[in-house]
């Protein structure tokens, strides 16, 4: 069977078919939960806001224009919600212990150097942040994401390397910035 499109599911949610909804839901849960959790610090209240995130997609499905930009769109009410969340908290609630042993242990980054990576993540232009979440957060290989973007496979493989070029010369950038602080 082959991979249908957010595109294609998008059309096909809006003609009443659920199951269409949950295979995107499916797609891009892991990106989206990542987003969060880096905004909200708690990895509870971070579940409990990508829950929130897909009834609003749902319901809001209609106001999307262009179906195969469906990742992009859920990643920004994604992060306007946990934005909006986290600004009603007094402070923001750092991760337990354990989840952030489990983050650290799985990417084998220290705790900083993955705050480093996600904040040059979600400073990189939408398209290329989208492709990067498929990637990296859902585990999507290249093939895939081409059929959920709806771009071939050699547009994907260009934006994937722009974006990688881009995100080590922000981190250089944030490295050397680090290192002129402490002298």
């Amino acid at each position: 069977m082959a991979l249908r499109s957010d595109s294609e599911l998008v059309r096909s949610v809006r003609q009443g078919q659920k199951m269409a909804f949950a295979e995107l839901l499916r797609r891009h849960e892991r990106s989206v939960l990542a987003q969060v959790i880096d905004i909200l610090r708690d990895r509870h209240a971070a579940e409990d806001a990508v829950q929130d995130v897909f009834i609003r997609a749902y319901e809001r499905l209609s106001d999307l224009r262009d179906g195969s930009k469906f990742g992009p769109w859920l990643l920004t009410t994604a992060r306007r919600h946990a934005l909006r969340l986290r600004n009603r908290q007094r402070e923001v609630l750092p991760l337990d212990a354990e989840t952030q042993a489990a983050l650290d242990s799985q990417s084998g980054l220290a705790s900083d150097e993955v705050g480093q990576l996600l904040d040059a993540v979600a400073a990189l232009p939408k398209h290329e942040q989208a492709v990067i979440s498929l990637r990296y957060f859902d585990g999507h290989s290249v093939r895939e994401i081409a059929g959920i973007t709806g771009k071939t496979v050699g547009t994907i493989t260009k934006c994937l390397s722009r974006a990688h070029a881009r995100l080590g010369r922000m981190l250089e950038r944030s490295k050397h910035d680090d290192c002129s602080d402490k002298h």
